[in-house]
């Protein structure tokens, strides 16, 4: 969900700078994620096949009603 909010907000951010950071936001959180369901298969468990999605879809909903918002870069 970190990701897809992250990237989405990309496309509303008006400065260069909030650009990166948000990108740079979306990628550490990629990080994790990759980190997390490594360390859940060496411990024998099996990743999350449904959260993800549900994820996803929480975030394309909190997008599309946020999309109408300004983004504040304070």
């Amino acid at each position: 969900t970190e990701i897809q909010v992250a990237e989405t907000r990309v496309a509303q951010a008006r400065t260069d700078a909030v650009r990166r950071e948000l990108t740079q936001n979306a990628e550490n959180a990629r990080l994790r994620a990759t980190t997390i369901e490594k360390t859940i298969r060496d411990l024998g468990g099996f990743p999350d096949v449904i959260g993800p999605f549900l994820g996803r879809a929480t975030a394309a909903v909190k997008a599309l009603t946020e999309q109408a918002e300004p983004f504040d870069e304070a």
